[in-house]
């Protein structure tokens, strides 16, 4: 273990066992969901910095405050309200409130990529729905995949981009 200062406080720092940005991009976005869920069950109380040191710390996780990794995370709590407003209307007799903070969370990052960064549709909806299927709960899948589906019908993107 390294030993290190902060702020006037020794620290004890692991080597780290991995980069985040080494990980497959599906694994990244596992993490990124892991350090939401995070934030969230601590209703936001800490920075996200201060998230990503503990996770560095307890984890060996490597996340460069600067690297595209931390950038997404800060996007999609910066956007989250807006985002979960583009969401409601395709709740289909839910509110918002009573879903499950994974499966607020799934639905989140999903439009944050479908909405703000414009990624491939059929890859954001697969990786959503394996996310909610490892993460969710039961059929949260399923639910994921309507929802989407509904805001793709709704904007009218075509279906050969699906």
């Amino acid at each position: 273990m390294e030993r290190y200062e902060k702020e006037g406080e020794l620290v004890l720092r692991r080597p780290p066992l991995y980069h985040a940005k080494d990980l497959s991009r599906s694994d990244q976005r596992a993490l990124i969901l892991h350090l939401l869920y995070t934030y969230e069950l601590h209703e936001r109380a800490s920075s996200l910095e201060a998230l990503i040191f503990t996770y560095e710390r307890g984890f060996g996780c490597v996340i460069e405050p600067e690297g595209a990794l931390f950038q997404e995370l800060t996007g999609i709590v910066e956007h989250a309200d807006a985002l979960e407003e583009e969401i409601k209307p395709f709740l289909a007799n839910w509110r918002l409130e009573r879903l499950s903070l994974m499966t607020r969370l799934i639905l989140r990052y999903a439009m944050w990529e479908l909405k703000i960064q414009g990624r491939d549709l059929a890859l954001v909806i697969n990786e959503a729905v394996e996310l909610a299927k490892g993460f969710g709960e039961a059929d949260s899948y399923r639910f994921i995949n309507g929802v989407l589906d509904a805001w793709i019908k709704r904007e009218r993107i075509p279906e050969t981009s699906v």
